[in-house]
């Protein structure tokens, strides 16, 4: 369930992209062709100018949440080793 509540979010946000185009084209076809080969092209420059900005600030911003819940993970278990260690000290 954890799992869902993640992709289904992210998989809505990388189809509200090629559903607008598709919804802007639909709208654009009815008006005439020259306006509807406009929105083709319009949207093509659209799709590319963000990908260009979109995959590096992706890769970044994963990378940079990775690490911090992988240093978050093992200050927990680091936590946890030494709260063992201080009882078993107690103990003796």
């Amino acid at each position: 369930m954890y799992i869902i509540s993640i992709a289904l979010p992210a998989a809505l946000a990388l189809a509200a992209d090629p559903i607008t185009s598709l919804v802007d084209t639909a709208f654009v076809g009815h008006i005439g062709s020259a306006e509807l080969a406009a929105v083709g092209v319009s949207v093509s420059v659209f799709n590319l100018v963000s990908k260009l900005f979109n995959v590096p600030l992706l890769n970044v911003t994963t990378s940079f949440v990775a690490e911090e819940q992988a240093m978050l993970k093992m200050i927990m278990i680091l936590r946890k080793q030494a709260r063992k260690c201080c009882l078993l000290f107690q103990h003796h």
